[in-house]
Protein backbone atom coordinates (compact mmCIF):
# COMPACT_ATOMS: atom_id res chain seq x y z
CA UNK A 1 0.00 0.00 0.00
CA UNK A 2 2.98 2.64 0.97
CA UNK A 3 4.53 2.38 -2.71
CA UNK A 4 1.52 3.16 -4.44
CA UNK A 5 0.52 5.78 -2.17
CA UNK A 6 4.42 7.13 -2.33
CA UNK A 7 4.53 7.35 -5.86
CA UNK A 8 0.87 9.24 -6.38
CA UNK A 9 2.09 11.48 -3.34
CA UNK A 10 4.90 12.20 -5.07
CA UNK A 11 3.40 14.29 -7.16
CA UNK A 12 2.37 16.60 -4.52
CA UNK A 13 0.66 19.66 -5.71
CA UNK A 14 0.12 18.88 -9.31
CA UNK A 15 -3.72 17.86 -10.39
CA UNK A 16 -4.63 14.46 -10.38
CA UNK A 17 -8.55 14.48 -10.54
CA UNK A 18 -10.83 17.55 -11.79
CA UNK A 19 -14.44 17.12 -10.93
CA UNK A 20 -17.64 19.08 -10.62
CA UNK A 21 -19.50 18.80 -6.97
CA UNK A 22 -23.65 18.96 -6.59
CA UNK A 23 -23.84 22.56 -7.16
CA UNK A 24 -21.76 21.94 -10.36
CA UNK A 25 -18.99 24.22 -8.65
CA UNK A 26 -15.56 22.95 -10.48
CA UNK A 27 -12.84 21.59 -7.97
CA UNK A 28 -8.90 20.11 -8.56
CA UNK A 29 -7.92 17.21 -6.12
CA UNK A 30 -3.97 17.22 -5.66
CA UNK A 31 -1.86 14.30 -5.92
CA UNK A 32 -1.04 14.44 -2.79
CA UNK A 33 -4.72 14.67 -1.30
CA UNK A 34 -5.57 11.51 -3.62
CA UNK A 35 -3.09 9.54 -1.75
CA UNK A 36 -4.04 10.86 1.29
CA UNK A 37 -7.81 10.06 0.60
CA UNK A 38 -6.65 6.42 -0.12
CA UNK A 39 -4.36 5.40 2.94
CA UNK A 40 -7.36 6.92 4.85
CA UNK A 41 -9.74 4.84 2.88
CA UNK A 42 -6.96 1.81 2.93
CA UNK A 43 -6.91 2.06 6.76
CA UNK A 44 -10.78 1.95 6.68
CA UNK A 45 -10.72 -1.56 5.19
CA UNK A 46 -8.06 -2.63 6.98
CA UNK A 47 -9.70 -1.66 10.09
CA UNK A 48 -13.07 -3.62 9.36
CA UNK A 49 -10.97 -6.88 7.94
CA UNK A 50 -11.28 -6.27 4.05
CA UNK A 51 -7.70 -5.45 3.41
CA UNK A 52 -6.72 -8.14 0.72
CA UNK A 53 -10.33 -9.18 -0.52
CA UNK A 54 -12.36 -9.14 -3.45
CA UNK A 55 -14.93 -5.55 -3.24
CA UNK A 56 -16.85 -4.87 -5.73
CA UNK A 57 -17.49 -0.99 -5.94
CA UNK A 58 -20.56 0.89 -7.53
CA UNK A 59 -21.32 4.15 -8.08
CA UNK A 60 -21.18 7.07 -10.55
CA UNK A 61 -17.52 8.11 -11.30
CA UNK A 62 -16.37 10.43 -8.48
CA UNK A 63 -13.56 10.98 -6.05
CA UNK A 64 -14.84 8.63 -3.74
CA UNK A 65 -15.04 5.87 -6.42
CA UNK A 66 -11.46 6.69 -7.70
CA UNK A 67 -10.09 6.79 -3.77
CA UNK A 68 -12.14 3.37 -3.02
CA UNK A 69 -10.77 1.70 -6.25
CA UNK A 70 -7.03 2.38 -5.65
CA UNK A 71 -7.40 1.75 -1.76
CA UNK A 72 -8.19 -1.67 -2.35
CA UNK A 73 -5.43 -2.25 -4.60
CA UNK A 74 -3.51 -0.93 -2.17
CA UNK A 75 -4.59 -2.95 0.33
CA UNK A 76 -3.64 -5.68 -1.61
CA UNK A 77 -7.67 -6.32 -2.53
CA UNK A 78 -9.18 -7.19 -6.33
CA UNK A 79 -11.19 -4.07 -6.84
CA UNK A 80 -14.55 -5.05 -9.28
CA UNK A 81 -16.29 -2.23 -10.41
CA UNK A 82 -19.70 -3.25 -12.00
CA UNK A 83 -22.32 -1.07 -13.69
CA UNK A 84 -24.96 0.78 -10.83
CA UNK A 85 -27.64 -0.14 -13.39
CA UNK A 86 -27.63 -3.61 -13.12
CA UNK A 87 -30.47 -5.53 -11.71
CA UNK A 88 -30.19 -7.04 -8.19
CA UNK A 89 -30.11 -10.64 -10.05
CA UNK A 90 -27.28 -9.49 -12.21
CA UNK A 91 -25.70 -7.89 -9.18
CA UNK A 92 -26.01 -10.98 -7.00
CA UNK A 93 -24.82 -13.57 -9.80
CA UNK A 94 -21.73 -11.54 -10.62
CA UNK A 95 -21.15 -10.50 -7.22
CA UNK A 96 -21.29 -14.92 -6.61
CA UNK A 97 -19.00 -15.60 -9.49
CA UNK A 98 -16.43 -12.92 -8.29
CA UNK A 99 -16.80 -14.24 -4.76
CA UNK A 100 -16.83 -11.09 -3.60
CA UNK A 101 -16.59 -10.00 -0.03
CA UNK A 102 -18.06 -6.70 0.16
CA UNK A 103 -19.87 -4.12 -1.84
CA UNK A 104 -18.55 -0.30 -1.80
CA UNK A 105 -21.69 1.96 -3.64
CA UNK A 106 -22.21 5.29 -3.48
CA UNK A 107 -24.77 7.28 -1.05
CA UNK A 108 -26.82 7.79 -4.94
CA UNK A 109 -27.09 3.76 -5.13
CA UNK A 110 -28.13 3.97 -1.46
CA UNK A 111 -30.63 6.53 -2.17
CA UNK A 112 -32.41 4.23 -4.67
CA UNK A 113 -32.67 1.25 -2.24
CA UNK A 114 -32.06 -1.53 -4.81
CA UNK A 115 -28.56 -2.77 -2.94
CA UNK A 116 -30.27 -2.20 0.62
CA UNK A 117 -32.02 -5.09 -0.78
CA UNK A 118 -28.81 -6.81 -1.01
CA UNK A 119 -28.13 -7.07 2.70
CA UNK A 120 -30.94 -9.93 3.02
CA UNK A 121 -29.99 -11.76 -0.07
CA UNK A 122 -26.11 -12.13 -0.20
CA UNK A 123 -23.47 -12.68 2.50
CA UNK A 124 -21.28 -9.40 1.88
CA UNK A 125 -20.71 -6.53 3.80
CA UNK A 126 -22.52 -3.31 2.55
CA UNK A 127 -19.75 -0.23 2.76
CA UNK A 128 -21.17 3.54 1.66
CA UNK A 129 -18.94 6.17 0.39
CA UNK A 130 -20.52 10.49 0.70
CA UNK A 131 -19.56 13.41 -0.61
CA UNK A 132 -17.74 13.81 2.86
CA UNK A 133 -15.07 10.85 1.99
CA UNK A 134 -16.43 9.45 5.05
CA UNK A 135 -17.36 5.67 4.63
CA UNK A 136 -20.09 3.70 7.24
CA UNK A 137 -20.13 -0.38 6.71
CA UNK A 138 -22.74 -2.48 8.36
CA UNK A 139 -23.28 -6.45 7.54
CA UNK A 140 -25.96 -9.13 6.59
Amino acid sequence: MLDLCRVIEGHGDRVAYTYFDKSRNLHDLTYGELGRLIKETAAGLDKIGLAGKRIAIIGETSVEWVASYMAILASGGGAIPMDKELEISQIGAFLEDVEATAIIYSASCRSSRRLSLCRGFFSVILITFSQSSSMSSSSK
